[in-house]
Parts: C-alpha cells; sequence; structure tokens
C-alpha cells in the first residue's frame, strides 16, 4: 500500500509540474532595445513581432516577444518606446507557456514610477 502511495504522489508531482504554465511579473526591468520585424525572407521566428531586450532576465529570459496582430501591440509598443525614450524602467509580465528558445511572450507591461 505504501508503494503504491509513494508512486501516486510522484505520478501526481510529475504530472503537476509538466503541466504548470503561469504569468512570471518582474519589475524594475531596464530596456536595452525595441524592435518591431515584418515579414522576413528567412522565416525568422521573431518576424511579424515585437522584440524587446531587456538589461537582465524575466522568468530566464531577456527577450520578451507579441505578435503584431496581439490586440494589445499598440500599448505594448507604446509603452516600451515611452520607457526607452524617458530613460524609465517597468514592471513586465511574461506568459511562459508561449515562448520561443529565446523570448517569452509579453503579458503586459507598465512604467515605473
Amino acid at each position: 500500500m505504501q508503494l503504491k502511495l509513494k508512486i501516486l504522489s510522484v505520478m501526481l508531482m510529475i504530472f503537476h509540474a509538466t503541466s504548470q504554465s503561469a504569468t512570471v511579473d518582474c519589475a524594475n526591468m531596464v530596456i536595452n532595445s525595441v524592435t518591431v520585424e515584418g515579414p522576413r525572407d528567412d522565416q525568422h521566428v521573431f518576424q511579424n513581432k515585437l522584440l524587446i531586450l531587456f538589461q537582465s532576465e524575466c522568468a530566464s529570459k531577456r527577450y520578451v516577444h507579441a505578435s503584431l496582430d496581439h490586440p494589445a501591440f499598440n500599448g505594448f509598443l507604446s509603452i516600451a518606446l515611452a520607457a526607452k525614450a524617458s530613460n524609465r524602467k517597468v514592471h513586465i509580465g511574461v506568459n511562459t507557456n508561449e515562448q520561443t528558445g529565446a523570448s517569452n511572450q509579453l503579458a503586459h507591461i507598465s512604467i515605473v514610477d
């Protein structure tokens, strides 16, 4: 009986760890660059995306991305450009279940006081 409980416990921990995705918040982030990419002949992973590079990592990545057709794209771009132009830090949230090898998907962004 104890062996069955141990096996069940291990299986639940493994299942929980692999099915878990989260939005991770990171405060006081410094933007190094803001890039918008259109269609590319080389089919690069960041084509048709907003790409922001930060000075430090958030959820293990320095880049965040958002598709050009994302409903919040204009807001994401406006806040990122305003923060970069005014040398202000931002608070971001990233979706870790929508990532590329180099970036997480941007969930929200705000300028920090």
